[in-house]
């Protein structure tokens, strides 16, 4: 498994991949706030497709180290382009327009999510998965340990 020094400033490629990961990790975690609203934005689902791609490239010089390597021609394909749907023109002469959109977006987001999870599956599998930040001296996670960085509060340890 890496280790902390292996993803932070070891081989360029482990930092590289470790840093493609944390973005992509960050892009999911709105998304899934998104879904859970149902209020996913388009502008989401544009950065997500756009860090799959950007994470499939970083790992693509491995795909012939791992069994099942994703086809995401669907996500290329459709990124610099443009489709159009049709859209309800305003006016006395409500006939049908057209709205032109990135094309990228024809692609499910639950489709990107799932894409992106393959990915970390093969990150882990090419041992580029990120090591449990350990400190206590004993090896222990202490409670106290897992607490946001977000909270202020250091909460009572419950040993």
């Amino acid at each position: 498994m890496a280790s902390s020094d292996d993803t932070s400033g070891g081989r360029p490629e482990r930092r590289i991949i470790a840093e493609t990961r944390e973005e992509m990790q960050r892009v999911r975690n709105v998304m899934w706030a998104e879904l859970a609203t149902g209020e996913a934005t388009e502008q989401t689902q544009i950065r997500l497709a756009e860090m799959v791609v950007s994470y499939w490239d970083v790992l693509r010089e491995f795909r012939d180290e791992v069994s099942d390597w994703p086809d995401i021609s669907e996500i290329r394909g459709r990124l610099g382009q443009k489709s159009r749907r049709p859209a309800d023109a305003a006016g006395l002469n409500r006939g049908t327009t057209f709205k032109t959109y990135p094309a990228v977006l024809d692609v499910p987001a639950t489709r990107l999510l799932e894409v992106s999870q393959q990915l970390d599956d093969i990150a882990h599998e090419l041992d580029f998965s990120a090591s449990p930040n350990v400190s206590p001296a004993d090896g222990e996670i202490k409670y106290a340990h897992l607490v946001s960085a977000e909270d202020d509060t250091e909460p009572d340890d419950p040993d």
